[in-house]
């Protein structure tokens, strides 16, 4: 396994179009030298068929072609060829469950999913997949990027008082500190109650966070919104700053937190251009 500072997986399917996860890397990571990149092809379960093998031969050499036009879009990106590394794995589980454990055991800061993966996240949402996905444990970051837009920038990274929500900046701090992109500190007001005070609590927290990391102040910005739905202010404000990608704590713990499920999940539905940072 190639190891790096930055170690990312990015799952890919046997549609070769269907690269959003790895453009979408391609053009968010610029500084590469620290930066390792693997590509892995859950290959799926043999049907009740006759022939399995010859499914399995089938599978694995679809996975292959998406793999080297992974790995190749990567390197002509600027990323060393020998820091991208392609794996297969063989289902014995549902997909989703089998990304997830490799997720844990490799260690990864984080894992990028494409038009499948969203399809995949999209079933479990809706209840069509099993809770695999989640009895598995998995708690790496996981960037979602249905369609992502070229000529974007910047991350908007919403807070709430969750755990999840910091947990959020501090991945982007860590994944971007070396990066150039600004990062924009979002919070939704209760139209009713405009707490500002408590909002330049949550900057203030997220700030020193984001330094630590050694973000200069320069690249961070910070802005506030009233609104009695959350998840249509972040939608809105993602189309108007054309950011490259949105984060959010995948819910909340505290009473009256914004990030519930319903939020993320509405993200999950609505969010387009940007990728989708979902931290658990």
């Amino acid at each position: 396994m190639v190891k790096a500072p930055r170690h990312i997986l990015a799952a890919i399917s046997d549609e070769p179009s269907a690269l959003h996860g790895v453009r979408f890397i391609s053009r968010f990571l610029r500084v590469t030298d620290d930066i390792a990149v693997t590509l892995l092809f859950v290959v799926p379960k043999p049907p009740d068929v006759e022939n399995p093998g010859r499914f399995l031969t089938s599978s694995l050499a679809r996975g292959k072609f998406s793999l080297d036009q992974a790995a190749r879009l990567l390197v002509e990106a600027g990323f060393p060829s020998e820091s991208v590394e392609q794996k297969n794995l063989f289902a014995r589980r549902s997909k989703p469950a089998e990304l997830a454990a490799e997720a844990v055991r490799g260690l990864y800061d984080a894992v990028v999913l494409g038009r499948r993966g969203h399809a995949w996240l999209m079933d479990l949402v809706e209840g069509s997949v099993s809770s695999d996905l989640v009895d598995t444990g998995l708690r790496v970051p996981v960037w979602i990027a249905r369609m992502p837009g070229e000529d974007r920038t910047g991350v908007l990274a919403c807070l709430d008082d969750s755990e999840q929500a910091f947990g959020m900046v501090d991945h982007v701090g860590f994944l971007l500190a070396r990066e150039s992109q600004p990062i924009t500190l979002f919070s939704v007001l209760d139209p009713g109650h405009e707490d500002h005070a408590r909002a330049d609590a949550l900057f203030k927290r997220a700030v020193g966070m984001l330094e630590q990391h050694g973000v200069g102040v320069e690249r961070i910005h910070t802005k506030t919104v009233a609104s009695a739905n959350p998840a249509k202010a972040i939608l809105a404000e993602a189309a108007d700053g054309h950011y490259t990608a949105v984060g959010v704590g995948r819910t909340g713990e505290n009473k009256g937190t914004l990030f519930m499920g319903s939020v993320s999940t509405t993200l999950l539905k609505e969010l387009s251009g940007a990728a989708l940072l979902v931290h658990q």
